[in-house]
């Protein structure tokens, strides 16, 4: 939806799930625009599909490091049926990642992380549908639940960094 263009088809559509969407981006956008992508290694359960079924990726900025999980399980499109507008592009389907794990060693330069809150809008909120577990230098998301309507699941987390160590710098 975000690059719809016929004004017909989109004003049949949900639009609020759209808005919040790009609400949650503008929330984030300091923490997008200073941050370094692939930041912080990550491994999901045996189950879960890599770009087929989830998207993933992690951006740490100055003092934030944000975890981005796409759900991309949908089928149904077609692109000759939904320009003629006969059919949707896609359909999403629910799905739970078993596993979804942050390899915080990958990046020796964060000390800690902490207050992990999930950007809904412009809300940041207690996580839920998803259980977080900090153990050592893996951080464990656990029976992370992804929606077919609201697609993107935005993670937030206060980042310290070691002495004499910033963005980008290895200690």
């Amino acid at each position: 939806m975000l690059f719809q263009t016929d004004h017909v088809i989109m004003g049949k559509q949900n639009m609020s799930l759209v808005s919040l969407t790009i609400q949650s981006l503008r929330e984030l956008g300091e923490v997008i625009r200073q941050g370094d992508i692939e930041a912080v290694g990550f491994e999901l359960s045996a189950e879960s599909r890599l770009n087929e079924e989830v998207m993933v990726e992690t951006i740490l900025s100055p003092s934030k490091l944000l975890l981005v999980v796409v759900n991309t399980k949908a089928q149904g499109y077609s692109n000759l049926l939904c320009h003629v507008g006969l059919d949707k592009h896609w359909v999403f389907e629910k799905h739970t990642i078993s596993s979804l794990v942050l390899h915080m060693d990958s990046a020796p330069q964060i000390a800690s992380i902490s207050n992990w809150r999930e950007v809904i809008g412009r809300e940041r909120i207690v996580p839920s549908a998803v259980h977080i577990q900090t153990e050592g230098a893996t951080v464990h998301f656990s029976q992370l639940e992804l929606d077919d309507q609201l697609v993107a699941r935005f993670f937030v987390a206060d980042v310290a960094f070691r002495a004499g160590a910033g963005l980008g710098v290895a200690s």
